[in-house]
């Protein structure tokens, strides 16, 4: 470098001239190499905190205990519900194959310490074969887990395991494992059959397990591999659509309880039927083989030649299955009702996955049978489209059909004359609760947050059918906030609840009479959100009568009606008097409904008083 003052030669990496010592200038870096040196110092930071929280990252304990407290908030939605079941259904089957080692007390230990025991309840077992079986209770749903070996296998759909055994058979040893849905989805058995491999489980095909109706109770045989089974011939009915559960229940008839049988046989189960002795069984399979004439050979021992004949006749149902309403005729005696009387349930019989919990609990009272006295073994079962006169009578160690022909009746007529009858049980029937109150014991796959829900303690009644989960593409309401606006309850019943959300999952804060007024301040997912007397809460829309501009539209049920899906599958069924929302205008004559559940389904335009004329829907 050429010193500017002297012109004497310096070395460049001279700060100032040798000769004559004037000081250099330096020149500034380029911009760009200070941008990549800052770049390659961002990066380095970033890797490094990368490496920090990465043991965090893969350690499946803490990605659990993180699920877990999302759990235990609740899900927002439908589709949130969806997720986070689907990452604590991962985020366990990840932890469990960490540990698979560990004894089953050693697993329960250290999944109770990682959720929290006011919203998760852990089970575990030993099954045969050093197996084990993991049970998880949520507030979404139960999950189970099948530990073999190093593997895990997701038991899905699965729900309160009961009992396992290990099956030698000639294709290679099997393992069955029997358990139930839970009391709030009616206590229906369940069987699963697995392949034993060397290494893991493989769950054998559908068709090596029949399927079946009926709520009650199942247990292993004493030769290791059959199952024996107690089902209610009321459920049956019910689950099977031939009649409706009300019917079935204010029909005065006794439910029956028939021991039925899966056997094990070349790999698989078979199972053998019985429909029980009583004039239930008799009628359940005069409308089985009405709805399918296929099924007469099935059913033969309780029809006579003359109701064989009769079917024939009959001819193909209008509606199937017909879910038929149930009407006694001609009794010559009233309806008398037996006291109810108290009744502890042991730990035992409720629901395995409250077994440890509330074992002093107080008695429940269940409901007073309904007993019929006189001969009445005429009976009328009718929908909006067919009806059919049945009669039964003892033949042979059991009650048969013995004759069988259309009538002129409907369900409507059943309905309206029952109380005329002295043969046919009346019961008081809260028109609020038939669409609203009753859903509590349905099963529902979106419950609120666990600090907001509050789960009911009574049970449904045995052979109460579970309303089916139909999955809508309709778009979840934010909630509309509403200047105040001056409403009045307008229901067919006393009074109707208030709860603390838009849905029937959530608690009730008090209740409100028929008339009263209440100020309606929003609305969402069709419920109102109202203020009355200091408190505020939301009550179905059907139940107010709102005049704002964008009020619900509402409408009152005039005839019994199936409410069904896009699929044609039944959502729930609308009885007189009930009152619902309406969504849409009509097509192909049906109005489009929605439930204080939110679920959507169609009626009959004939069958619904729209509160305002509805203009023609267009797609």
């Amino acid at each position: 470098m050429r010193c500017p003052e002297c012109t004497s030669r310096n070395s460049v990496a001279a700060l100032k001239c040798t000769q004559c010592g004037a000081r250099f200038k330096r020149k500034p870096l380029p911009m760009k190499l200070i941008g990549i040196a800052g770049a390659v110092v961002v990066l380095a930071v970033v890797v490094l905190i990368g490496l920090a929280m990465m043991p965090a990252m893969m350690n499946p304990e803490s990605n659990l205990q993180k699920v877990a407290k999302h759990v235990a908030n609740g899900p927002k939605s439908a589709q949130d519900a969806e997720r986070i079941r689907a990452e604590l259904e991962d985020s366990v089957k990840r932890y469990l194959e960490k540990n698979t080692e560990l004894s089953t007390k050693e697993i329960g230990d250290k999944l109770r310490g990682i959720f929290p025991s006011a919203a998760y309840e852990i089970n575990c077992f030993d099954l045969p074969r050093n197996l084990k079986l993991v049970e998880i209770d949520t507030v979404l749903q139960p999950s189970n887990y099948l530990i073999s070996g190093k593997h895990v296998t997701v038991l899905r759909g699965f729900e309160v395991f009961d009992g396992a055994k290990a099956i030698e058979d000639p294709t290679g040893p099997v393992l069955a494992i029997l358990g139930h849905k839970n009391v709030q989805s009616g206590r229906h058995p369940q069987l699963r059959l697995f392949a034993l491999l060397p290494d893991g489980v493989k769950e054998r095909p559908s068709d090596t397990v029949p399927s079946f109706t009926g709520e009650g109770s199942a247990a292993f045989a004493k030769n290791g591999k059959d199952v024996e089974l107690e089902l209610s011939v009321m459920s049956r009915a019910a689950e099977e659509g031939l009649f409706t559960m009300s019917a079935l229940a204010s029909s005065g008839l006794k439910d029956e309880f028939v021991k039925a049988r899966l056997n094990f046989v070349g790999g698989k189960y078979e199972f053998v039927d019985n429909n029980g002795k009583s004039a239930l069984a008799a009628l359940r399979a005069a409308a089985f083989a009405v709805a399918d004439p296929r099924e007469k050979g099935r059913f033969s021992g309780y029809l006579s030649p003359t109701a064989l004949t009769a079917i024939d006749q009959v001819g193909k149902l209008r509606t199937c299955p017909p879910e038929f309403e149930l009407k006694r005729l001609g009794a010559t005696a009233a309806v008398t009702q037996t006291a109810a009387k108290p009744q502890q349930q042991s730990r035992r019989s409720r629901r395995r996955s409250r077994r440890h919990r509330n074992e002093d609990a107080p008695a429940q009272t269940q409901p007073a049978p309904i007993v019929v006295s006189g001969p009445g073994n005429r009976f009328l079962m009718a929908n909006t489209d067919d009806a059919l006169e049945v009669t039964v009578a003892p033949a042979g160690g059991r009650f048969q059909v013995t004759a069988l022909k259309r009538s002129k009746s409907t369900a409507a007529v059943v309905a309206t004359s029952a109380a005329s009858d002295p043969g046919q049980a009346v019961p008081y029937e809260d028109k609020t609760s038939n669409l609203v109150d009753k859903l509590l014991s349905a099963p529902d796959p979106v419950l609120p947050s666990a600090q907001q829900m509050k789960h009911t303690a009574v049970l449904p009644a045995v052979g109460t059918a579970p309303a089916p989960v139909v999955q809508s593409d309709e778009p979840k309401v934010v909630e509309k906030q509403i200047a105040g606006e001056a409403a009045a309850i307008d229901t067919s019943s006393p009074s109707v609840k208030v709860r603390r959300g838009p849905s029937t999952g959530y608690r009730s804060i008090t209740e409100i009479k028929k008339g009263q007024n209440v100020e309606v301040i929003g609305k969402q997912d069709g419920w109102y959100k109202v203020r009355v007397n200091g408190k505020e809460g939301f009550v179905y829309g059907a139940f107010v009568n709102c005049k704002t501009s964008d009020a619900y539209t509402t409408a009152t049920v005039t005839a019994g009606k199936s409410i069904k899906d896009d699929k044609n599958r039944t959502v729930s069924h609308a009885q007189p008097g009930d009152k619902l929302v309406v969504l849409g205008g009509i097509t192909n004559d049906r109005y489009k409904v929605q439930l204080s559940d939110g679920r959507v389904g169609f009626v009959d335009k004939d069958a619904l008083d729209v509160a305002v004329d509805m203009p023609q829907f267009v797609p």
